[in-house]
């Protein structure tokens, strides 16, 4: 039996665009680019995943579930970047390629959990600058989250 909980989880949150964090959730989507490495104190932690709805604009960012990050790689060449595709799921057609944002780090996840349910996402958002996310603690389900 899992113990009860009765206080909100405070976590960092970091925002990733749909259909990203959609792949993300459901594992085709290993590693996570940003144009800066990943900050070590966010090594090996849970961060809340802040899905924002992009150029489309048909939801409110919402909060959907936790990521875990082992670490990062630099992307030194196009061709490194190209050679991880399967993993990051960035193509040349995207507003994110390695040649809009020549400096590109790959966040490699370790472990992800999807919420039972959303959680509306703060107003200010994004790892690096706004505070914790905070989630009530019955999004979070059956499959031990925080383990």
């Amino acid at each position: 039996m899992r113990p009860t909980l009765n206080k909100d989880l405070i976590l960092p949150g970091l925002n990733i665009q749909i259909p990203w964090s959609t792949q993300i959730l459901n594992g085709s989507k290993t590693i996570e680019t940003r144009n800066y490495p990943l900050p070590k104190h966010y090594v090996d932690i849970p961060i809340a995943i802040v899905e924002t709805p992009g150029l489309l604009g048909l939801f409110k960012a919402r909060t959907v579930g936790l990521v875990w990050f082992s670490g990062d790689i630099y992307y030194e060449t196009e061709e490194a970047f190209n050679e991880d595709v399967l993993f990051h799921h960035v193509t040349s057609d995207s507003e994110y390629y390695w040649k809009s944002y020549p400096k590109k780090y790959g966040w490699i996840i370790s472990k992800v959990v999807r919420f039972v349910r959303s959680v509306e996402a703060p107003g200010r958002r994004g790892i690096v600058w706004t505070g914790p996310v905070s989630l009530p603690v019955d999004v979070v389900g059956e499959d031990g989250a925080l383990v």
